[in-house]
């Protein structure tokens, strides 16, 4: 999986906490869903900036330092 090798290997630069290895593994390993580190690390790799639609809120844009047309998810 691309994005949790990126994730495993720049957790410097994507968060600052001591329990990155357990979270890397619960998510590559289990049901459990990623989020917010997961779609930087990903829009990091693609170079392009994600659109986030959620119900409750308004929408956020994750990547804007990426000049292409966004990606949407839901």
């Amino acid at each position: 999986m691309i994005m949790m090798d990126y994730v495993v290997h720049n957790h410097n630069a994507l968060c600052h906490t001591d329990e990155y290895e357990k979270y890397c593994t619960e998510v590559a390993n289990t049901p459990a869903w990623g989020g917010q580190l997961e779609l930087r690390a990903l829009s990091h790799i693609l170079q392009t900036p994600i659109e986030v639609i959620q119900a409750d809120t308004s929408p956020i844009i994750i990547g804007e330092e990426y000049s292409s047309t966004p990606i949407t998810v839901m």
